[in-house]
């Protein structure tokens, strides 16, 4: 195990850190200015395919299944996203705009509620 982790756990941990720090913060500012919480949704596949990216770019000498696994991590990362972005074309999706309204109704800040409990658990 400890021979795992020396091999694959800086890789993991960078991206790991990027994911949280880039993604999360960008677009939950991003959706600050759209008032459209959903484009977490379009993103998080995505997310997952720069991981596999970051796995795969700092891990030591890839063999033909770590390339195949990072082909379909980005095909499916891709597809996703593609069909949620499709799917919520030019408005957010209604379960956010629910929520939204909820929280704003109960006299709450839905900017700080929607990064505690959409962004950073995604």
């Amino acid at each position: 195990m400890t021979e795992l982790w020396m091999t694959y756990g800086p890789g993991f941990t960078r991206g790991a850190l990027f994911v949280s720090g880039f993604f999360v913060l960008a677009l939950w500012a991003a959706s600050i200015a759209l008032r459209d919480s959903s484009i977490v949704d379009i993103f998080w596949g995505l997310g997952c395919a720069a991981l596999a990216w970051i796995f795969y770019v700092s891990s030591p000498g890839a063999e033909p299944r770590a390339t195949l696994t990072l082909v379909l991590a980005t095909a499916w990362g891709v597809r996703l996203g593609a069909y949620i972005a499709i799917r919520n074309r030019g408005a957010e999706d209604r379960r956010y705009a629910r929520l939204r309204k909820h929280v704003v109704d109960q006299g709450r800040s839905y900017v700080l509620y929607s990064l505690r409990t959409v962004f950073v658990f995604q």
